[in-house]
Formats: C-alpha cells, structure tokens, sequence
C-alpha cells in the first residue's frame, strides 16, 4: 500500500475501474481506517464510498449497504 493515503484512494479506485474489485476491497479498509484518525473528511467519504461499490461489485451486499448506509 502506499504511504500516502490518497495514493491509496486513487489506487484503489484505479483497480475498480480496471476491473479488480478484490484488490480495492481488500486495499480500502486499511485507507479507511488510516483516515478516521486525520482530518481529511472528503477524502475518507471517497474512500469508504468506493469501499461500498468494491462489496457491491463482488456481491458482498451486506457490507456494501453497511458503507453506503
């Protein structure tokens, strides 16, 4: 995972578009978690939307309405 939050928002953004809804649902819980405790409220709305899309695409419904709700 990069370093750098954001990097790791883009990135796992990047594998949904690319088609690896895995790899981003993996990657996103540690993003998540990372922001919670700093102050980049945008960005972590971004990260655990793209969390919600990432169970979705892979068919985990509960926990994409868990990210979205």
């Amino acid at each position: 995972d990069p370093a750098d939050p954001e990097l790791a928002v883009l990135l796992a953004e990047a594998e949904l578009r690319c088609g690896d809804p895995a790899a981003a649902r993996q990657r996103l819980p540690r993003v998540v978690r990372v922001l919670e405790r700093g102050d980049h409220p945008a960005l972590l709305r971004r990260a655990v939307n793209l969390a919600g899309v990432a169970h979705f695409a892979v068919g985990d419904l509960a926990d994409a309405e868990a990210a979205f709700g």
